[in-house]
């Protein structure tokens, strides 16, 4: 996940961030924050796996005072998307919300169906 998120960031903000915050931008570091703040938002975040690859992932905030629910980031692998990946994990955020708010102990898991047909 930390890879998806640095090379979405490098890809997607290429000439409008700084070339030395991008490059300085560590995978080994971004995997540690990860470990450190799993237990905090183990339940916030929706992955889309493939065949056991990690496509995607997106972050949610269910508690925002204006809104029933925040998508806070989305995060794609740059040669999945325009596939479909980010649209399925947006509209899985308030899905996953009504479920956590009947059942609070849910767990999440999502699989990618082989491609958009059988979906």
């Amino acid at each position: 996940m930390a890879h998806i998120k640095i090379d979405g960031w490098r890809n997607a903000y290429d000439k409008i961030v700084s070339s030395k915050y991008l490059n300085q931008l560590n995978y080994e570091e971004q995997t540690k924050r990860y470990i450190a703040s799993f237990d905090e938002y183990k339940d916030l975040v929706l992955v889309a796996v493939k065949d056991g690859e990690v496509l995607g992932y997106s972050c949610y905030n269910p508690n925002n005072e204006e809104y029933d629910s925040e998508l806070v980031s989305l995060y794609i692998k740059p040669n999945y998307l325009n596939k479909g990946i980010d649209v399925i994990l947006v509209i899985d955020i308030q899905g996953a919300i009504n479920i956590k708010n009947l059942i609070p102990t849910a767990l999440f898991i999502f699989i990618m169906p082989p491609d958009m047909k059988t979906l």
